[in-house]
């Protein structure tokens, strides 16, 4: 667990105003996750974080004709859930073939007192990754120490929870990947 305060003032002058702001920003978090050896080739782990910010603002523009005080203030909370299992699910010539699958979870929520502005949006991830070593310590040669090749995909699902047209729908994000490493770093 972590915990951050940041207080900052400054004051500068503009166009014959003169205008002062003054920012305070507390930020919490906490992490927390577990993982789990099911057997030698498989795992079970899941990983817990939340966070909360708070932005307090004062500015102040005072000039020939009067002076306006204004204080927004924002708040934003997000929790993560993701589970996952991973593990080795056959044997290549460069190591063992690695697999992972999992969920994720996650849910923020923003508001801001001056503009009067609440939002809430909330995500669902199913993801899963595959790497197979085609080259590893047992099979490597001069300038071919390792290669790897992998591929990955990601469904997500965007809820904005209270309504809002900035709604995404759903996605399907793909990766694939290739890593050919010349020599031991």
């Amino acid at each position: 667990a972590s915990e951050r305060k940041v207080k900052t003032e400054y004051e500068f002058v503009e166009l014959s105003a003169f205008v002062t702001s003054t920012a305070q920003i507390e930020s919490h978090f906490i992490n927390a996750g577990g993982r789990y050896e099911i057997n030698d080739a498989l795992n079970l782990a899941a990983d817990l974080s939340y966070g909360e910010r708070n932005d307090e603002i004062r500015l102040t523009a005072a000039s020939l004709i009067g002076s306006d005080t204004q204080t927004p203030d924002t708040d934003y909370a997000s929790l993560d859930a993701s589970p996952h299992i991973d593990g080795r699910l056959l044997q290549a010539p460069g190591g063992d073939v690695r697999f992972l699958l999992g969920l994720a979870q996650n849910e923020e929520r923003y508001s801001a007192q001056m503009s009067g502005q609440k939002a809430e949006r909330a995500s669902s991830h199913i993801f899963g990754e595959v790497v197979a070593p085609l080259v590893g310590e047992g099979n490597a040669r001069p300038f071919l120490h390792r290669h790897e090749l992998s591929a990955a995909a990601r469904y997500t699902d965007y809820k904005d929870a209270v309504g809002f047209a900035h709604d995404f729908g759903s996605r399907v994000s793909p990766k694939f990947g290739v890593m050919w490493g010349l020599a031991e770093w």
